[in-house]
C-alpha cells in the first residue's frame, strides 16, 4: 500500500503525526492545537448524529491529544481566538492568513470523518450554485413559494456535513440572504466547516448595509468553534517554482509569448487545435484556441478584460485541465480593481479545480498584484489586500512539483 494510502485510512491526528515523522509536514504549534480542536469538535459531531468514532488512548489508558503529545495545552477561549474545545457548537470556522494550513487540516478532517451525506465546496462555488437554484425554483415553481425555503431543502437533503473553503463575503446580494439561508439550513440540522482569511467579525467588513449582516455573523459563531489558525509561515511557498510555467516577459515579451505558445503546441501533440463553445448557466462561453484533449489558450484580455464573472472560470475549470494565459500584466489592485479582481477569481477556481497554469507575465508572482502603496487595514482595500496575498501564495504553488501532481478535479465538489 503506498504511504498516501495508509495515510487516508488514518485519523486526522494519526495522519498528522505520519506526515510529520515521513517529513511530508513541518512542525507549528499553531497546526497542533487545530488538530487538537478538529479532532475534538469530530467526536461532538460524532456522538450528536449517533455515528461510531474512536478516542486515541495512552498506554496508561488516560485520554491521549497531540497537544499533549507535543507539549502544548488545550486550545482555549481566553480572547486570543481560540476555540474551547468543551463548547457545544456543532460546526467548525478555522480562519487564518494564506498558506497557514487550514484547508489542507479542514480536508484531512472532511475526508476521514464518518458521515453519510457530505459536500465540499469554495464559497464562491456555494453562493453561484445557490443563486441558480433560487432563480429556478422562482420561475418555474408556485409564485408563493419561499425559494430560499426550496434550495435549503435542497441543500440539506444533499450534504448533513458542508464544507465551504475560503469564506469571504463581498458581495452584497449575498451578504444579504446569508442568515437566512444558514437559520434555514442549521433548523435542518445541517453542520457547517468553513475556512477563511478572516474572523467572523471581520466579514463583509465595511460592507454596504453591513448592520444587515450582522446577525448572520452571530448566527455564525452560535453554531460554530471558532479557532484561529494564523501560524505567521506560507507553507505553500517552501515549493520549488518551475521558469517554464510561470515565464516572466522581461525585455523580449514577443518572444516569451512565443515561447509560450510553442509550449502549447508541443504538449497538444496530435490533438486538433480548434474553436468551440462551452455552457455556463446558459450562456456561450466563446474559447477561440483550445483541444479536445483538455488545453485551452487565451490572452490575458480575453479573459480579465472582459465582464466575466466567477461561473464564467468555473466553467472554464470544468472544461479545461490545463489553460495557458499570455501576457499577463502588472495589476494594480485599486485603480484596475475590476481587472485584478477577475484575475484574482480566476487564479481560485483554477487552484480549486487543480487546473494547471502556463503563463507569460510582466512580473513574478510576488510583484504581480500592486497595492499601489496603500496600508493593508485601509477599509477601502483590505479584503483586495487579502486575496492578492493569496493569489500570490497560490501562483507559487501551483509551479510546484506536489501540485502538478494532484489529479484535475473536474467537478470538484465532493458529495457522500
Amino acid at each position: 500500500m503506498r504511504y498516501s494510502s495508509i495515510v487516508r485510512c488514518l485519523s486526522i491526528g494519526e495522519a498528522y503525526r505520519s506526515m510529520l515523522v515521513h517529513g511530508k509536514l513541518r512542525q507549528d504549534p499553531r497546526q497542533v492545537k487545530a488538530v487538537d480542536v478538529i479532532e475534538s469538535v469530530g467526536k461532538g459531531i460524532l456522538k450528536e448524529n449517533n455515528y461510531h468514532g474512536t478516542v486515541e488512548k495512552e498506554p496508561n489508558g488516560s485520554k491521549w491529544t497531540l497537544s499533549r503529545y507535543f507539549g502544548y495545552s488545550r486550545a482555549d477561549g481566553n480572547g486570543n481566538g481560540n476555540a474551547r474545545v468543551e463548547d457545544s457548537a456543532k460546526g467548525l470556522y478555522l480562519y487564518g492568513g494564506v498558506g497557514c494550513g487550514k484547508t489542507m487540516l479542514m480536508e484531512m478532517f472532511f475526508d476521514r470523518i464518518n458521515i453519510d451525506r457530505k459536500k465540499r465546496e469554495h464559497y464562491h462555488e456555494f453562493m453561484n450554485d445557490f443563486h441558480q437554484r433560487a432563480y429556478h425554483a422562482k420561475t418555474s415553481g408556485d409564485a408563493n413559494v419561499d425559494a430560499l425555503d426550496v434550495v435549503a431543502e435542497q441543500i440539506s437533503s444533499e450534504a448533513k456535513l458542508l464544507f465551504i473553503d475560503e469564506f469571504q463575503v463581498t458581495d452584497i446580494a449575498d451578504a444579504m440572504v446569508l442568515r437566512r439561508l444558514f437559520e434555514n439550513l442549521f433548523d435542518r440540522g445541517l453542520i457547517l466547516l468553513a475556512t477563511s482569511n478572516r474572523p467572523p467579525d471581520e466579514l463583509y467588513k465595511n460592507g454596504l448595509q453591513r448592520s444587515l449582516f450582522l446577525p448572520f455573523i452571530e448566527l455564525l459563531k452560535s453554531r460554530c468553534v471558532v479557532h484561529n489558525m494564523d501560524s505567521g509561515t506560507d507553507y505553500r511557498l517552501l515549493g520549488t517554482p518551475s521558469e517554464d510555467l510561470f515565464q516572466v516577459r522581461g525585455s523580449a515579451p514577443e518572444h516569451v509569448d512565443l515561447r509560450l505558445e510553442q509550449e502549447f503546441m508541443q504538449i497538444k501533440g496530435a490533438d486538433a487545435v480548434e474553436s468551440r463553445y462551452i455552457d455556463v448557466l446558459g450562456r456561450q462561453f466563446h474559447v477561440i484556441k483550445s483541444t479536445r484533449g483538455g488545453l485551452a489558450f487565451f490572452y490575458f484580455d480575453e479573459l480579465c478584460e472582459k465582464p466575466l464573472s466567477a461561473a464564467d472560470f468555473i466553467g472554464l475549470c470544468e472544461n479545461f485541465h490545463t489553460i495557458f494565459i499570455v501576457g499577463i500584466p502588472k495589476l494594480k489592485l485599486i485603480s484596475d480593481r475590476n481587472v485584478s479582481r477577475r484575475f484574482i477569481n480566476l487564479v481560485d477556481e483554477m487552484y480549486e479545480h487543480r487546473v494547471k497554469l502556463f503563463c507569460s507575465a510582466d512580473e513574478t508572482p510576488k510583484n504581480l498584484l500592486d497595492n499601489e502603496g496603500i496600508a493593508p487595514d485601509n477599509p477601502k482595500a483590505s479584503d483586495e489586500i487579502f486575496a492578492a496575498g493569496r493569489t500570490v501564495s497560490r501562483l507559487l504553488e501551483m509551479q510546484g512539483k506536489e501540485y502538478l501532481e494532484q489529479p484535475w478535479r473536474k467537478g470538484f465538489t465532493t458529495s457522500f
